[in-house]
């Protein structure tokens, strides 16, 4: 598993999976996560052999996905969406990049 830094860069093979981790406890103080989202475009360049973004998970303020696929070469802007469990919910972004190598 790998903890993922907002802005920060992650690697992984082109023909392996990787578990990617996003830890919000600094983001979302005493708040919890209700929901989830992840996705995952090429950027560079755009017309990139899509990821395989799947077995989605939270636990706690950490929020988990399965990341395949891709092409060799190729940098992937990943975003991962959080709502919150305040009243009312927040919405928060993070955005790493990933590079197939």
């Amino acid at each position: 598993m790998i903890t993922i830094a907002p802005g920060g860069l992650v690697t992984k093979p082109a023909t392996g999976q990787r578990i990617y981790q996003v830890d919000w406890t600094l983001s979302i103080g005493s708040l919890g996560i209700s929901s989830s989202s992840w996705a995952g475009p090429a950027i560079q360049p755009t017309t990139g052999t899509a990821l395989t973004i799947d077995s989605t998970s939270i636990v706690g303020k950490k929020t988990y996905a399965r990341i395949s696929g891709g092409q060799t070469g190729c940098l992937y802007r990943i975003t991962n969406t959080i709502h919150t469990n305040g009243s009312p919910s927040e919405i928060k972004l993070g955005d790493y990049l990933l590079r197939v190598e």
